[in-house]
């Protein structure tokens, strides 16, 4: 089993909110069978698993959902925390990068003379 990639943690986050209602609320709406689908392959190539989920039975699909929910929750915070340390280590060895760039000024150009 390998954590979602980038693109995939994206395509995830569209469905974000559901995986968060399975979660606290114990419900799914909203999930036609395309969605589930889509959510299905990625799971499937990060599990390498062939899951199954009965898109007609909606404890089946809440079930799943939850579970799939879980390991995009862990995966993105495992991302998240990845990047966050990348950045400290790129400013420990470049330094703080300013959020703004720096104001140009605007002397003129000194005019090149012939010689």
């Amino acid at each position: 089993m390998r954590p979602f990639n980038k693109e995939e943690l994206e395509i995830l986050s569209k469905y974000e909110d559901r995986f968060r209602t399975a979660k606290e609320l114990n419900y799914v709406r909203n999930l036609e069978p395309r969605y589930i689908a889509v959510i299905k392959k990625i799971y499937d190539d990060a599990t390498g698993t062939e899951s199954s989920v009965n898109t007609t039975c909606a404890h089946c699909v809440l079930t799943w959902v939850k579970k799939v929910g879980l390991k995009y929750e862990e995966d993105k915070k495992a991302y998240q925390e990845k990047a966050e340390k990348l950045v400290e280590v790129l400013d420990e060895v470049f330094g703080e990068v300013p959020d703004e760039e720096p104001k140009k000024t605007n002397k003129p150009k000194a005019k090149k003379t012939k010689k």
